[in-house]
């Protein structure tokens, strides 16, 4: 199908088309930073450094290097403003040195555990969680249960954490809005 337009004297112009940098898309996702958590209180033993790369969000990640899975964990806290349907997912790193773990949002355990070894290096997103968080503070908790036998170690690379949007219909129809998700943590 194809359409013309005839227009006739000159043409005008109804609006300013902004500038390439402020034509984005509206923020989907509530996002933190791994970067930002490297402060003792955030991770068990072992060193938590900023690793920066143009692989990660904001161009840096979190990289925890535990020494064994003994007292290996790296907590993130977090706000919710509002209470609203949003899905709870984490881009991490896998790779060759990298252990497995198990994540915990406000002590509830979410999903199957997270077996972060890959033999090459890659940034995945990994959804945990279809959920109306309540507005305030929330932790999650990674804790290492162990690693693979072909991974040269217990490492973690935390890129972000995102509460991402649900479609809109999910809110307006009020979709296991009553649902207690710490009972029943559910990922659709």
């Amino acid at each position: 199908m194809v359409a013309f337009w005839y227009e006739f004297g000159e043409p005008k112009r109804f609006a300013k088309v902004p500038p390439c940098a402020k034509r984005r898309l509206p923020e989907i996702d509530l996002i933190l930073h791994g970067k930002d958590f490297t402060a003792p209180n955030c991770h068990g033993a072992g060193a938590a450094i900023v690793q920066k790369g143009r692989f990660w969000t904001g161009q840096a990640q979190l990289l925890y290097q535990p020494p064994s899975q003994a007292d290996a964990w790296v907590e993130i806290p977090f706000e919710v403003k509002r209470r609203e349907p949003r899905r709870l997912l984490l881009k991490l790193t896998t790779s060759y040195d990298f252990g497995v773990y198990d994540v915990y949002l406000d002590g509830v355990k979410l999903g199957a555990r997270l077996d972060l070894y890959s033999p090459d290096i890659q940034v995945r997103e990994f959804p945990l969680l279809d959920f109306w968080p309540d507005a305030g503070l929330h932790k999650l908790r990674m804790v290492c249960v162990g690693k693979r036998d072909a991974s040269a170690g217990h490492w973690l690379g935390f890129d972000s954490l995102h509460l991402r949007e649900r479609r809109p219909r999910v809110e307006r129809y009020g979709h296991d809005k009553d649902a207690d998700w710490r009972k029943k943590p559910i990922l659709y």
